[in-house]
């Protein structure tokens, strides 16, 4: 089974959110990949990114992961400083990994930020594995935004960034409502994504 993770740093009074959302796919790769690119107009080259989407797009999306029944967990740092953003990422990446193992996950795709980043995430993913059942647990590879299936994670993220910044939570609770999101673990925290 296929997760798909992604990030957002949204700004808040307190700092920057630090924000993760792993999706685990129910539906196969293909399937999945097929779901997300009929939510954009057809034509359209460029990746679905949840900022830069109008409402409608954002709508299609919500109501694609909540039809197709991904399971999403989401895990932020709140109070960020700009330079703290990689140990966020970890303490964040820590909580979320066994939960996606759980979920029965058994591949993980995250968007690439770049080689050197992408190789601190493989030493965290690496320690997180080796004390959920080793390495063999959970294969994992990067990707652009250019895979659609990625486009789930943007979407799940963007939605609780948005909820936990104050601009909008209607998305968040449509996945809640939905059994997508039951929560969002906030540090040492839990909020219920219903009422963040």
């Amino acid at each position: 089974m296929l997760a798909v993770l992604d990030e957002s740093t949204p700004a808040h009074p307190d700092g920057l959110v630090y924000v993760i959302a792993g999706v685990v796919l129910l539906e196969d790769e293909h399937a999945a990949a097929t779901a997300a690119r009929a939510v954009l107009p057809a034509g359209r080259t460029n990746p679905f990114h949840w900022h830069r989407e109008g409402p409608r797009a954002r709508r299609a999306m919500i109501g694609s992961l909540c039809r197709m029944g991904a399971v999403a967990h989401v895990g932020a740092e709140p109070g960020v400083r700009p330079k703290r953003q990689e140990p966020a990422r970890e303490a964040v990446l820590r909580r979320l990994l066994p939960r996606l193992l759980h979920e029965g996950a058994d591949r993980l795709l995250v968007e690439s930020r770049g080689a050197r980043l992408d190789a601190r995430d493989r030493a965290v993913l690496l320690d997180g594995l080796n004390a959920f059942g080793g390495a063999r647990a959970m294969t994992y590879a990067w990707h652009t935004k250019a895979d659609p299936a990625l486009w789930f994670a943007d979407a799940v993220c963007g939605a609780a960034a948005d909820a936990l910044t104050g601009r909008d939570a209607t998305p968040l609770a449509a996945l809640h409502d939905a059994g997508v999101v039951d929560r969002i673990e906030l540090g040492a925290a839990t909020a219920d994504a219903g009422s963040p």
